[in-house]
Protein backbone atom coordinates (compact mmCIF):
# COMPACT_ATOMS: atom_id res chain seq x y z
CA UNK A 1 0.00 0.00 0.00
CA UNK A 2 1.56 3.21 -1.42
CA UNK A 3 0.70 6.41 0.46
CA UNK A 4 0.49 9.68 -1.92
CA UNK A 5 2.34 12.53 -0.64
CA UNK A 6 2.88 16.12 -2.77
CA UNK A 7 5.65 18.31 -0.79
CA UNK A 8 7.16 21.57 -2.23
CA UNK A 9 4.15 22.41 -4.33
CA UNK A 10 4.41 26.05 -5.01
CA UNK A 11 1.55 27.54 -5.69
CA UNK A 12 1.30 29.53 -9.23
CA UNK A 13 4.52 29.04 -9.79
CA UNK A 14 4.04 29.05 -13.68
CA UNK A 15 2.39 32.25 -13.44
CA UNK A 16 5.07 33.70 -11.14
CA UNK A 17 7.92 32.75 -13.97
CA UNK A 18 6.18 34.47 -16.38
CA UNK A 19 5.60 37.48 -14.82
CA UNK A 20 9.02 37.61 -12.61
CA UNK A 21 11.43 35.70 -14.75
CA UNK A 22 14.57 37.70 -13.05
CA UNK A 23 13.09 36.86 -10.23
CA UNK A 24 12.55 33.07 -9.97
CA UNK A 25 16.18 32.15 -11.87
CA UNK A 26 18.15 34.53 -9.73
CA UNK A 27 17.33 32.04 -6.67
CA UNK A 28 19.40 29.40 -8.46
CA UNK A 29 22.16 30.21 -7.08
CA UNK A 30 24.90 26.63 -7.82
CA UNK A 31 26.33 25.06 -4.83
CA UNK A 32 30.13 25.50 -4.13
CA UNK A 33 32.25 23.91 -5.91
CA UNK A 34 29.64 22.54 -8.60
CA UNK A 35 31.26 23.10 -12.72
CA UNK A 36 29.86 26.05 -13.86
CA UNK A 37 28.21 23.27 -16.69
CA UNK A 38 25.39 22.56 -13.67
CA UNK A 39 23.93 25.45 -14.58
CA UNK A 40 22.57 23.61 -17.50
CA UNK A 41 21.03 20.66 -15.65
CA UNK A 42 19.30 23.36 -13.34
CA UNK A 43 17.49 25.36 -16.59
CA UNK A 44 16.39 22.10 -17.92
CA UNK A 45 14.79 20.86 -15.10
CA UNK A 46 12.01 24.21 -15.30
CA UNK A 47 11.02 22.62 -17.97
CA UNK A 48 9.93 19.41 -16.68
CA UNK A 49 6.93 18.11 -14.65
CA UNK A 50 7.06 17.26 -11.09
CA UNK A 51 9.97 15.23 -10.11
CA UNK A 52 7.52 11.87 -8.71
CA UNK A 53 10.42 10.25 -6.02
CA UNK A 54 9.78 6.41 -4.37
CA UNK A 55 11.44 5.83 -0.99
CA UNK A 56 11.04 3.51 1.96
CA UNK A 57 11.57 6.80 4.72
CA UNK A 58 8.38 8.13 6.11
CA UNK A 59 7.21 11.59 4.43
CA UNK A 60 7.27 13.72 7.71
CA UNK A 61 11.03 12.17 8.03
CA UNK A 62 11.48 13.90 4.59
CA UNK A 63 10.57 17.15 5.39
CA UNK A 64 13.33 18.68 6.38
CA UNK A 65 14.93 17.39 3.18
CA UNK A 66 12.56 18.78 0.86
CA UNK A 67 12.09 21.96 2.63
CA UNK A 68 16.31 22.40 2.00
CA UNK A 69 15.63 21.39 -1.85
CA UNK A 70 12.97 23.68 -1.84
CA UNK A 71 14.82 27.09 -0.82
CA UNK A 72 17.67 26.00 -3.32
CA UNK A 73 15.22 25.41 -6.94
CA UNK A 74 11.60 27.13 -5.81
CA UNK A 75 10.22 26.34 -9.28
CA UNK A 76 10.46 22.07 -8.30
CA UNK A 77 7.62 20.53 -7.20
CA UNK A 78 8.03 16.79 -5.67
CA UNK A 79 5.98 14.09 -5.28
CA UNK A 80 6.82 11.53 -2.93
CA UNK A 81 5.39 8.18 -2.55
CA UNK A 82 6.45 6.39 -0.11
CA UNK A 83 6.24 2.65 0.28
CA UNK A 84 8.28 -0.54 1.36
CA UNK A 85 11.96 -0.83 0.34
CA UNK A 86 11.48 -3.69 -2.33
CA UNK A 87 7.99 -2.09 -2.64
CA UNK A 88 8.89 0.65 -4.10
CA UNK A 89 11.61 -0.60 -6.92
CA UNK A 90 8.70 -3.60 -7.95
CA UNK A 91 6.16 -0.92 -8.51
CA UNK A 92 9.22 0.90 -10.56
CA UNK A 93 9.42 -2.05 -12.70
CA UNK A 94 5.48 -3.11 -13.00
CA UNK A 95 5.08 0.88 -13.96
CA UNK A 96 8.25 0.32 -16.71
CA UNK A 97 6.37 -2.75 -18.30
CA UNK A 98 3.00 -1.28 -18.26
CA UNK A 99 4.16 2.14 -19.68
CA UNK A 100 2.77 4.00 -16.65
CA UNK A 101 4.12 7.36 -15.51
CA UNK A 102 7.23 6.47 -13.01
CA UNK A 103 9.87 7.46 -10.74
CA UNK A 104 12.51 9.81 -11.73
CA UNK A 105 14.51 8.97 -8.52
CA UNK A 106 14.70 5.89 -6.24
CA UNK A 107 15.84 6.05 -2.49
CA UNK A 108 15.44 2.52 -1.25
CA UNK A 109 17.71 0.41 1.77
CA UNK A 110 17.15 -2.93 -1.13
CA UNK A 111 20.34 -3.73 -2.35
CA UNK A 112 19.54 -7.31 -4.72
CA UNK A 113 16.47 -5.10 -5.99
CA UNK A 114 18.96 -2.44 -6.88
CA UNK A 115 21.12 -5.34 -8.70
CA UNK A 116 18.07 -6.37 -10.60
CA UNK A 117 17.37 -2.54 -11.95
CA UNK A 118 21.30 -2.27 -13.02
CA UNK A 119 20.65 -6.21 -14.78
CA UNK A 120 17.89 -4.35 -16.51
CA UNK A 121 19.53 -1.20 -16.91
CA UNK A 122 17.17 0.94 -15.35
CA UNK A 123 19.70 3.19 -13.62
CA UNK A 124 21.10 6.19 -14.89
CA UNK A 125 25.07 6.40 -15.18
CA UNK A 126 25.36 9.51 -13.58
CA UNK A 127 28.49 11.28 -11.73
CA UNK A 128 27.17 13.58 -9.05
CA UNK A 129 29.30 16.62 -7.83
CA UNK A 130 29.17 15.14 -4.26
CA UNK A 131 30.59 11.96 -5.21
CA UNK A 132 34.39 12.70 -3.73
CA UNK A 133 32.62 13.11 -0.44
CA UNK A 134 31.68 9.39 -0.44
CA UNK A 135 35.08 7.02 0.25
CA UNK A 136 32.25 4.17 0.23
CA UNK A 137 30.95 4.58 -3.48
CA UNK A 138 33.65 2.63 -4.97
CA UNK A 139 31.61 -0.41 -3.42
CA UNK A 140 28.76 0.33 -5.18
CA UNK A 141 27.91 -2.00 -8.47
CA UNK A 142 27.44 0.99 -11.09
CA UNK A 143 28.66 4.58 -11.14
CA UNK A 144 25.07 5.58 -10.86
CA UNK A 145 24.20 4.26 -7.49
CA UNK A 146 24.85 5.93 -4.63
CA UNK A 147 24.64 5.66 -0.63
CA UNK A 148 22.48 8.21 0.58
CA UNK A 149 22.26 7.16 4.17
CA UNK A 150 22.32 3.74 6.32
CA UNK A 151 20.02 2.48 9.22
CA UNK A 152 21.71 -0.21 11.69
CA UNK A 153 19.19 -2.80 13.73
CA UNK A 154 18.79 -2.36 16.70
CA UNK A 155 17.54 -4.08 20.01
CA UNK A 156 13.71 -2.73 21.34
CA UNK A 157 12.30 -3.45 24.81
CA UNK A 158 9.65 -2.71 27.09
CA UNK A 159 11.33 -0.93 29.35
CA UNK A 160 7.97 -2.02 32.35
CA UNK A 161 8.63 -5.74 31.25
CA UNK A 162 12.25 -6.21 30.88
CA UNK A 163 14.23 -5.64 34.28
CA UNK A 164 17.57 -3.39 33.59
CA UNK A 165 19.73 -5.99 33.74
CA UNK A 166 18.27 -8.34 31.16
CA UNK A 167 18.24 -5.37 28.60
CA UNK A 168 20.55 -7.11 25.63
CA UNK A 169 22.96 -5.14 24.02
CA UNK A 170 24.77 -8.25 22.22
CA UNK A 171 22.61 -10.94 20.28
CA UNK A 172 24.39 -13.76 22.09
CA UNK A 173 23.29 -12.36 25.01
CA UNK A 174 20.04 -11.87 24.19
CA UNK A 175 20.22 -15.74 23.52
CA UNK A 176 21.21 -16.13 26.98
CA UNK A 177 18.23 -14.24 28.85
CA UNK A 178 15.85 -15.49 27.04
CA UNK A 179 17.17 -19.10 27.82
CA UNK A 180 17.36 -18.28 31.41
CA UNK A 181 13.90 -15.80 31.89
CA UNK A 182 11.21 -17.56 29.58
CA UNK A 183 8.85 -16.09 32.36
CA UNK A 184 9.97 -12.92 30.44
CA UNK A 185 10.52 -13.99 26.69
CA UNK A 186 8.59 -17.10 26.17
CA UNK A 187 6.59 -15.96 23.26
CA UNK A 188 7.17 -12.33 23.45
CA UNK A 189 10.10 -11.91 21.10
CA UNK A 190 9.59 -10.16 17.25
CA UNK A 191 11.68 -9.59 14.49
CA UNK A 192 11.93 -9.33 11.12
CA UNK A 193 11.17 -12.51 8.96
CA UNK A 194 13.97 -13.90 6.62
CA UNK A 195 10.67 -15.46 5.00
CA UNK A 196 8.83 -12.86 5.30
CA UNK A 197 10.69 -9.16 3.75
CA UNK A 198 13.30 -8.34 1.74
CA UNK A 199 14.74 -6.44 4.54
CA UNK A 200 14.41 -9.08 6.89
CA UNK A 201 16.44 -11.79 4.71
CA UNK A 202 19.38 -9.18 3.93
CA UNK A 203 19.86 -8.45 8.13
CA UNK A 204 19.57 -12.42 8.77
CA UNK A 205 21.88 -13.06 5.78
CA UNK A 206 24.34 -10.39 6.68
CA UNK A 207 24.56 -11.59 10.68
CA UNK A 208 25.17 -14.71 9.72
CA UNK A 209 27.41 -14.47 7.62
CA UNK A 210 29.56 -13.01 10.85
CA UNK A 211 28.36 -15.01 13.14
CA UNK A 212 28.90 -18.56 11.16
CA UNK A 213 27.71 -21.42 12.50
CA UNK A 214 27.30 -20.88 15.97
CA UNK A 215 24.27 -18.58 15.07
CA UNK A 216 22.53 -21.81 13.97
CA UNK A 217 22.35 -22.96 17.41
CA UNK A 218 21.03 -19.14 18.86
CA UNK A 219 18.55 -19.21 16.22
CA UNK A 220 17.39 -22.44 17.95
CA UNK A 221 16.94 -20.80 21.51
CA UNK A 222 15.07 -17.56 20.15
CA UNK A 223 13.53 -18.15 17.05
CA UNK A 224 10.62 -20.48 18.89
CA UNK A 225 9.96 -17.83 21.04
CA UNK A 226 9.31 -15.22 18.31
CA UNK A 227 6.76 -14.31 16.20
CA UNK A 228 8.04 -12.48 13.03
CA UNK A 229 6.31 -9.02 11.47
CA UNK A 230 6.53 -7.51 8.24
CA UNK A 231 6.47 -3.85 9.36
CA UNK A 232 8.72 -1.95 12.01
CA UNK A 233 5.11 0.24 12.91
CA UNK A 234 3.86 -2.98 14.14
CA UNK A 235 6.18 -4.11 16.14
CA UNK A 236 6.24 -0.96 18.04
CA UNK A 237 2.87 -0.64 18.58
CA UNK A 238 2.75 -4.64 20.25
CA UNK A 239 6.32 -3.55 21.99
CA UNK A 240 4.72 -0.68 23.62
CA UNK A 241 1.42 -2.30 24.71
CA UNK A 242 3.83 -5.41 26.38
CA UNK A 243 2.48 -7.99 23.93
CA UNK A 244 6.05 -8.13 23.12
CA UNK A 245 8.69 -8.01 25.79
CA UNK A 246 11.67 -7.36 23.12
CA UNK A 247 12.28 -7.21 19.25
CA UNK A 248 15.36 -7.82 17.66
CA UNK A 249 17.30 -6.75 14.42
CA UNK A 250 14.69 -3.89 14.71
CA UNK A 251 15.07 -0.53 12.35
CA UNK A 252 16.47 1.86 14.30
CA UNK A 253 15.11 4.65 12.23
CA UNK A 254 11.67 4.28 13.33
CA UNK A 255 12.25 3.40 16.84
CA UNK A 256 14.36 6.46 17.36
CA UNK A 257 11.65 8.51 16.13
CA UNK A 258 9.53 7.07 18.39
CA UNK A 259 11.36 7.33 21.51
CA UNK A 260 11.60 10.84 20.94
CA UNK A 261 7.61 11.45 22.19
CA UNK A 262 8.36 11.75 26.16
CA UNK A 263 4.96 9.40 26.51
CA UNK A 264 6.92 6.62 24.78
CA UNK A 265 10.68 7.66 26.13
CA UNK A 266 9.98 6.30 29.35
CA UNK A 267 8.74 2.53 28.08
CA UNK A 268 10.71 1.98 25.01
CA UNK A 269 14.49 1.49 25.34
CA UNK A 270 16.76 0.96 22.36
CA UNK A 271 20.54 -0.51 22.01
CA UNK A 272 22.58 -1.57 18.81
CA UNK A 273 23.34 -4.56 18.25
CA UNK A 274 27.07 -4.92 19.78
CA UNK A 275 28.16 -7.63 18.53
CA UNK A 276 27.46 -7.78 15.18
CA UNK A 277 25.00 -4.91 13.91
CA UNK A 278 23.96 -5.18 10.02
CA UNK A 279 23.43 -1.66 8.83
CA UNK A 280 20.82 -0.91 6.09
CA UNK A 281 22.69 0.66 2.91
CA UNK A 282 19.93 3.38 0.83
CA UNK A 283 20.41 2.99 -2.54
CA UNK A 284 19.87 6.04 -4.34
CA UNK A 285 19.42 6.31 -8.20
CA UNK A 286 18.20 7.78 -11.13
CA UNK A 287 15.89 6.20 -13.28
CA UNK A 288 16.19 5.77 -16.67
CA UNK A 289 12.42 5.99 -17.67
CA UNK A 290 11.04 8.52 -15.14
CA UNK A 291 10.47 12.20 -16.69
CA UNK A 292 12.30 13.99 -14.61
CA UNK A 293 16.13 13.30 -15.26
CA UNK A 294 17.57 16.72 -14.24
CA UNK A 295 15.17 17.51 -11.43
CA UNK A 296 16.15 13.79 -10.10
CA UNK A 297 19.49 15.49 -10.63
CA UNK A 298 18.96 17.90 -8.39
CA UNK A 299 17.30 16.11 -6.11
CA UNK A 300 19.87 13.71 -5.36
CA UNK A 301 22.56 15.56 -5.49
CA UNK A 302 21.12 17.80 -2.43
CA UNK A 303 20.65 14.79 -0.57
CA UNK A 304 24.44 14.05 -0.96
CA UNK A 305 25.34 17.14 -0.36
CA UNK A 306 26.98 18.52 3.50
CA UNK A 307 23.47 20.46 4.01
CA UNK A 308 21.71 17.44 2.65
CA UNK A 309 22.78 14.99 4.79
CA UNK A 310 22.33 17.32 8.22
CA UNK A 311 18.42 17.37 7.13
CA UNK A 312 17.90 14.22 6.20
CA UNK A 313 20.05 12.56 9.74
CA UNK A 314 18.09 14.84 11.77
CA UNK A 315 14.82 12.71 11.79
CA UNK A 316 16.89 10.19 13.28
CA UNK A 317 19.05 8.78 10.57
CA UNK A 318 22.84 7.85 10.12
CA UNK A 319 24.37 10.31 7.71
CA UNK A 320 26.78 8.36 4.61
CA UNK A 321 28.83 11.63 4.78
CA UNK A 322 32.04 11.36 6.56
CA UNK A 323 32.34 14.66 7.36
CA UNK A 324 29.47 15.63 9.15
CA UNK A 325 30.12 16.57 12.55
CA UNK A 326 27.87 15.55 15.86
CA UNK A 327 27.23 19.07 16.85
CA UNK A 328 25.47 19.55 13.73
CA UNK A 329 23.14 16.83 14.34
CA UNK A 330 22.20 17.74 18.59
CA UNK A 331 24.84 15.22 19.41
CA UNK A 332 23.87 12.43 17.68
CA UNK A 333 25.39 9.65 16.31
CA UNK A 334 27.12 10.36 12.91
CA UNK A 335 29.51 7.74 11.19
CA UNK A 336 32.44 7.77 12.75
CA UNK A 337 30.95 7.83 16.14
CA UNK A 338 28.71 4.71 15.05
CA UNK A 339 31.88 2.73 14.09
CA UNK A 340 33.74 3.95 16.93
CA UNK A 341 30.82 2.77 19.07
CA UNK A 342 30.81 -0.89 17.99
CA UNK A 343 34.43 -1.37 16.57
CA UNK A 344 34.42 -1.43 12.67
CA UNK A 345 34.66 -5.19 12.55
CA UNK A 346 30.75 -5.41 14.05
CA UNK A 347 29.59 -2.81 11.58
CA UNK A 348 28.25 -4.69 8.80
CA UNK A 349 27.36 -2.91 6.24
CA UNK A 350 24.58 -5.10 3.75
CA UNK A 351 26.22 -4.28 0.81
CA UNK A 352 25.48 -5.50 -2.77
CA UNK A 353 26.61 -8.74 -2.43
CA UNK A 354 26.00 -10.69 -5.93
CA UNK A 355 25.55 -14.02 -3.84
CA UNK A 356 22.91 -12.93 -1.66
CA UNK A 357 19.85 -13.11 -4.01
CA UNK A 358 21.56 -16.39 -5.25
CA UNK A 359 21.41 -17.79 -2.02
CA UNK A 360 17.97 -16.92 -1.11
CA UNK A 361 15.81 -20.83 -1.14
CA UNK A 362 18.97 -22.20 -0.13
CA UNK A 363 19.77 -19.46 3.31
CA UNK A 364 15.70 -19.24 4.22
CA UNK A 365 15.55 -23.05 4.03
CA UNK A 366 18.12 -23.17 6.72
CA UNK A 367 16.80 -20.31 8.76
CA UNK A 368 13.57 -21.88 9.06
CA UNK A 369 14.85 -25.47 9.99
CA UNK A 370 16.58 -23.66 12.91
CA UNK A 371 14.12 -21.26 13.84
CA UNK A 372 11.42 -23.96 14.67
CA UNK A 373 9.53 -22.72 11.58
CA UNK A 374 7.52 -25.51 9.67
Amino acid sequence: MFERRQFLALTGAGALAGMFPSILRAQAALPNGYPASYQEIVEASRSEPNLLMYGGVAPAQMTRLFDGFKKLYPWLSVDYLEGDNYGVIERYLNEVGTGSPTASLIFAAAPDAWLNLITRNEVLDYASPETPAYADHASSPHPGLYTGGGDPVVFMWNSLVVPENLRPTRFEDMVEVVRSHPEIFNGKLTSYGAHLTGFGYSVHYTLAKHHGDKIWDWYGVVGPQTRYERSMGTMIEKTLSGEYALAYLAANQSARVAVQDPSVADILGISYTLDGCPISVRGLGITKSGKSPNAARLMLDYLLSRDGQIAYASAGKLPARMDIRQEELDGADIRSSFVEHLGEANVLPIGYDPEMPKQYETFVAKWKAANGIA
